[in-house]
């Protein structure tokens, strides 16, 4: 098969039977393909439910540059996917994904921001000498609340998260207020990742049994006045931190897997991803002569993000209805939507290889917190030889390294001071 079929969509002609199908397959305009999507998304077209899943579908990829190809066959419809080659393309993608699934309502933004905003800093109120990071994980529902509102300036549109997950917030300790510095947030790691696999060099049975020693860097990001002083970089080396790893080991101390009943408090490997190419965020972010975030090669460009939460929904309607929903079980993994669409793809009779494949491929970096962490995943070893990266000292290396010789930039700390907490409305 050639390499620009691989991952064509093949419907079965039955799907284009119908006068929306028509509208989405055939050359609609923008505004057409949502409203066509909009009007399946409830019941009382007269289509069957997994026709309904079907045009909401298409309207999915029609809507991130799909076409519609000559049929090989009578009885087949073909989309053909684009070609992704620039980072205008792809922020573009990401922007219209993102107005497609907000992470949060832009009321719910909007009501909270006056009560919020007041933790976020402005840049006429920060003293370069007197900043003191210090990581809080999240405890209270303020705190959550908080992360959430934080979270949703993030470009890529992010659903909710599903399995093992900790948040943590980072403080500015040394002004009034403690106002946030950035966000951290780790979670299961997903099950298959072939870059990540190919680099621990495990065989299928040890990654179902050692995955749960793996967690993702899930969010992880400074924001203003201190975004403008690489406080990305101390997001970084805090994900690192001793402290970081020992929270989660006493958080998940006891919990054991529902399944093969392993114990899921030791971390012996973070992994993390970056769209556009090669990360400035992970890049150089040294210690001790040691690059933290390795980075080991680029995803193929899989994933839900492109799926919109109308097509997801009936998704899930049309597993419920044949009682086919996929199990979500601690220690199954975080990719419930992955296996959902999965499933529903089967259920359809289209390949959900073709689905799933968005075309943004990222760069992909591994965090190892012990000397021996890929030994340890392999099964070679029973026990973890952490590395020693106490959170004071690369705290305190950060603000060598990164944060004043950036505050000596007079153009950096023109932007810093340019930036009032009280107007930022990155939702609008």
């Amino acid at each position: 098969m050639p390499a620009s079929s691989l991952h064509e969509l093949v419907l079965p002609v039955r799907f284009g039977h119908s006068d929306l199908a028509d509208i989405v397959l055939n050359g609609a305009s923008r505004r057409e393909l949502l409203d066509a999507q909009t009007s399946v998304a409830m019941p009382g077209t007269g289509l069957r439910l997994d026709h309904r899943v079907a045009v909401s579908l298409i309207v999915d990829l029609r809507d991130s540059g799909w076409r519609l190809g000559a049929p090989s066959e009578s009885s087949k419809i073909i989309l053909k996917p684009p070609r992704i080659t620039s980072r205008d393309r792809q922020r573009a993608l990401l922007s219209r994904w993102k107005k497609k699934n907000p992470q949060e309502d832009a009321e719910w933004l909007t009501t909270r921001a006056p009560a919020l905003l007041q933790q976020v800093i402005s840049g006429s109120d920060l003293r370069i000498d007197r900043i003191t990071p210090v990581l809080d994980p999240c405890s209270s529902e303020r705190d959550h609340e908080l992360f959430r509102f934080l979270n949703a300036t993030w470009s890529a549109p992010q659903g909710r998260y599903l399995g093992r997950r900790i948040r943590f917030i980072v403080r500015d300790y040394g002004h009034p207020g403690h106002p946030v510095m950035g966000i951290l947030s780790l979670g299961s790691s997903i099950v298959r990742c072939k870059e990540r696999d190919d680099q621990i060099g495990w065989c299928l049975e040890q990654r179902k049994r050692n995955l749960i020693n793996i967690m993702d860097i899930t969010v992880l990001g400074a924001v203003p006045p201190y975004s403008f002083l690489l406080g990305g970089k101390l997001m970084c080396y805090l994900a690192a931190s001793d402290q970081v790893r020992n929270y989660y080991r006493k958080r998940y101390a006891g919990r054991k897997t529902e399944q093969l009943k392993r114990c899921a408090n030791d971390m012996a490997l973070l992994v993390t991803s970056s769209l556009f190419g090669r990360s400035a965020l992970y890049n150089r972010v040294r210690y001790e002569g040691e690059e933290l975030f390795e980075p080991v090669g680029q995803t193929g460009g899989y994933g839900t993000l492109h799926l919109s939460t109308t097509t997801v929904s009936l998704m899930k309607q049309l597993l419920a209805s044949q009682d086919a929903l996929p199990a979500n079980r601690f220690g199954d993994g975080p990719n419930w939507k992955m296996r959902l669409v999965r499933t529903a793809c089967d259920a359809l009779g289209v390949s959900h290889e073709a689905v799933l494949h968005h075309g943004l491929r990222k760069s992909l970096y591994v965090v190892k917190t012990a000397y021996n962490s890929l030994e340890f995943l392999r099964g070679e070893c029973d026990d973890l030889n952490y590395r020693r990266r106490p959170a004071k000292k690369l705290m305190a290396y950060w603000k060598e390294r990164w944060l004043r010789p950036r505050a000596e930039k007079p153009e950096i700390m023109e932007q810093v001071l340019e930036f009032r907490a009280s107007t930022w409305q990155y939702w609008r």
